[in-house]
């Protein structure tokens, strides 16, 4: 699970990243958050991958975050094991692709 701004510059850095791993890991379900209201322009930059069958983009807004007590920083990543029970939390993120998976890669692999 990501929970993303769009106003959060490493947000949208690792966008092209979480899609990679989309494709890369067909085997896990990624679920999007968003905080822009706008389903549409949300759509818009997914682009064709806003169809893939392992992705799910929400948008909700900042209070569903703060309501539900996910808010931790943008971006947040929660990591969930097969057992719906969170494996990983990480917070924040890089502006440089090998910190990005280098963070992510060992729990992609853990979690397989």
């Amino acid at each position: 699970v990501y929970i993303s701004s769009e106003s959060c510059l490493p947000c949208k850095f690792e966008l092209p990243l979480y899609l990679e791993a989309c494709e890369a890991h067909k085997e896990f379900d990624f679920v999007y958050f968003t905080t822009e209201e706008d389903s549409l322009s949300v759509l818009k930059k997914f682009g064709a991958q806003a169809g893939r069958p392992n992705l799910y983009i929400i948008s909700k807004p900042y209070s569903y975050f703060y309501d539900n007590r996910l808010f931790l920083g943008f971006p947040t990543k929660y990591f969930i094991g097969s057992n719906r029970k969170v494996r990983t939390v990480q917070l924040g993120g890089y502006m440089v692709k090998e910190k990005v998976l280098g963070e992510w890669q060992p729990v992609l692999t853990h979690l397989q």
